[in-house]
């Protein structure tokens, strides 16, 4: 049925002759369906965010995640984002610049890190806070976060949830 209706839609705009060559790429091509909306004139391009809807489908090291192009035929989204990684520890509360160079102790566990700081529990629990930063990976031979590229489906990119058609 889809079949003769595709052929019924580009037969409105190519000749008997050209309809065999026509709906061979049509049917080469990764998205018949794209292809046609091509040749027909009607095809709209998704409007897509700049930025993942969702950022929990990325890796937890990706950050400024941001689109880069579009393949409509293998809806496929483009995108660009900086690789980070986590510094954790604790830091005396009061202290003015909360940074990872005043990370007193980087144990996860209060417990651990009061002992490792020689310290009672409850005093340590007093006068120290967890506090997690991100820092860049690798840097560019400018000092900037380097630049990385990857790629997801377009479902990945805008809710996480596959679609059916």
């Amino acid at each position: 049925m889809k079949n003769s209706i595709i052929t019924v839609a580009l037969s409105s705009k190519f000749t008997a002759e050209q309809m065999e060559g026509v709906l061979e790429i049509v049917h080469a091509t990764p998205n018949p369906e794209v292809a046609v909306e091509i040749l027909l004139g009607i095809y709209e391009a998704p409007k897509l965010p700049l930025e993942p809807v969702n950022l929990k489908n990325f890796d937890g090291t990706k950050r400024n995640i941001v689109l880069k192009s579009y393949d409509k035929f293998h809806e496929i989204v483009s995108y660009t984002y900086h690789t980070m990684k986590t510094q954790s520890g604790w830091i005396m509360n009061g202290v003015d610049n909360i940074d990872p160079a005043n990370i007193a102790s980087n144990k996860r566990w209060s417990e651990d890190a009061a002992a490792s700081l020689k310290m009672d529990i409850e005093e340590f629990k007093n006068q120290y806070t967890y506090h997690t930063f991100d820092i860049e990976l690798e840097k560019d031979s400018d000092g900037n976060p380097k630049l990385y590229s990857g790629q997801c489906e377009l479902y990945m990119w805008l809710d996480g949830e596959r679609k059916r058609k």
